[in-house]
């Protein structure tokens, strides 16, 4: 056998295994059920066993956002992230009022975080290329969750070291305060050695050293992890044309503001259209993904330290109440943030769809597996608001 590690490696076969998600650990029976199309939950995803075409038309019918505006704003952001000219023609394509929105996300995961986050960039990828040779004008995009302040679960990443083991790297950015979102956290001084012990992990082979170019390139101690995630998705996946959304742009929540206003108008028909959709999952044996309680609020507030507050309401008093103080704000307020300042308004798991599909003519969602079970609840959310 060859000395050359990258030779070395090429040269070990491959055990290749074959897993039914009904034989991985912690997935939930919705998503099972989804995932055998099984004939009870049907009516809880609606567009599931619809025919591409069909949806194009249903969406475009639908979609009220000006597209101009809407690609002004992503061509200005891309600008400023260097994007290929796969990407801005994308965007320019966008603007057609036929082109649908083939869409993908995830949290902006330290390297990119598991996996699961390339694969779904390209499916995103793939479909959209699929749809435009079936006739259906489409394009990528991925939706970046800037505003997940999970900094935990975002400031880790895992690789398979030389003896096949399962290993966490993670970075020391310092002091983060809690619920702060991570567009919001700087990589900090000490990425330099976070990038170091990631390559060091690695099996040696041909792709090494550009793997420790493409991340010194991108993860500098004053990006965020948001910015940096961006930049190197970008890197990966620009030439295929990938548009990112970055869900905090000032002006992209500016163009929520309609969403924003008519869910909180209506957010008491959308908890108790939640409700009764729980209790409608619960006798099916079902179990919800996400819980809701009668104090349910669609929003976080991000205040002026950048901290994302989750938001309760207080029906015995008709007041919304930040849940871990003793702030609170009338449902008036919140409607003129709404409309003046919606860049302070977060949606939450259950309302984030919604704004993305508001935002785009969305044909297709790629969603990990928890997404897909309350999918199951929150299409509640999007006939309460239709």
């Amino acid at each position: 056998m060859s000395t050359d590690p990258a030779l070395a490696y090429k040269e070990k076969s491959l055990n290749v295994q074959t897993f039914a998600f009904d034989d991985i650990p912690h997935q939930s029976k919705l998503f099972i059920d989804y995932q055998n199309n099984s004939e009870s939950i049907r009516k809880y995803y609606p567009g599931r066993n619809k025919d591409f075409a069909e949806l194009s038309r249903q969406v475009l019918d639908n979609y009220e956002v000006d597209r101009n505006v809407l690609c002004d704003i992503l061509r200005g952001e891309h600008l400023e992230l260097e994007a290929g000219p796969e990407t801005l023609e994308n965007i320019e394509r966008l603007r057609d009022k036929d082109c649908v929105a083939v869409i993908a996300g995830q949290q902006a995961g330290l390297f990119t975080g598991s996996m699961y986050t390339i694969y779904k960039a390209l499916s995103a990828i793939k479909l959209a290329a699929d749809l435009n040779r079936k006739g259906i004008k489409a394009v990528p995009l991925f939706w970046i969750a800037s505003e997940d302040h999970d900094f935990d679960e975002a400031n880790k990443t895992f690789v398979l070291d030389e003896s096949g083991n399962l290993e966490t790297i993670s970075n020391d950015a310092g002091i983060v305060e809690e619920i702060t979102p991570v567009a919001f956290i700087p990589l900090g001084e000490k990425i330099g050695n976070t990038i170091e012990a990631y390559v060091s992990s690695l099996r040696e082979t041909e792709f090494t050293e550009e793997t420790r170019a493409l991340l010194e390139a991108f993860y500098r101690p004053d990006e965020t992890y948001s910015s940096a995630f961006a930049k190197l998705i970008l890197r990966l996946f620009g030439e295929f044309g990938l548009i990112l959304v970055c869900p905090m742009n000032a002006g992209l929540r500016e163009l929520c503001s309609p969403i924003f206003t008519r869910a909180i108008d209506n957010h008491e028909l959308i908890t108790e259209a939640l409700l009764e959709r729980d209790i409608e999952l619960a006798g099916e044996g079902y179990h919800s993904q996400v819980f809701v309680d009668e104090d349910f609020f669609p929003f976080f507030y991000l205040d002026s330290e950048n901290k994302r507050n989750a938001l309760r309401f207080d029906k015995e008093h008709d007041l919304i109440r930040y849940l871990h103080s003793d702030k609170t704000l009338t449902k008036e307020e919140l409607l003129s943030i709404a409309r003046d300042s919606p860049e302070q308004l977060s949606p939450n798991v259950l309302m984030r769809s919604v704004v993305q599909d508001y935002l785009f003519p969305t044909i297709c969602y790629y969603g990990g597996s928890a997404e897909i079970a309350y999918f199951a609840q929150n299409e509640v959310v999007y006939n309460t608001l239709d």
